[in-house]
């Protein structure tokens, strides 16, 4: 019975404990490119930029990058890429059904 304790004692401490990796964070990229800008909360205006080798550049140099902004064309002779936009279905029909009507009593309290 003694060695049998022994033995157990033996296999504990030669155990070692082991080692806990912690996974490696993944850098966060110091920049990225919104592909709708009209998304952009207030409190995120003031890190907008535009890329300096833009086609079209703010009128006013000290212009707020958010609301409606004039822009001017830096290269008015290539001809411009004008793309479609198209209405997205999100499986809603049209025109919602008109309310069928109803008679309303402010003073009826059910």
């Amino acid at each position: 019975m003694l060695c049998c304790v022994c033995c157990v004692a033996l296999s504990v401490q030669d155990a070692k404990p082991a080692v806990e990796t912690k996974p490696k964070k993944a850098k966060e990229p110091t920049s990225f490119t919104v592909a709708n800008p009209s998304r952009v909360v207030p409190a995120q205006v003031r890190f907008l930029s535009l890329p300096p080798d833009n086609r079209y550049r703010p009128v006013r140099h000290n212009a707020v990058l958010s609301g409606v902004m004039i822009l001017a064309d830096n290269d008015p002779e290539s001809p411009e890429e004008v793309l479609k936009v198209e209405k997205i279905s999100l499986g809603q029909s049209e025109l919602a059904p008109p309310f069928e009507p109803f008679e309303w009593d402010p003073n009826d309290d059910s």
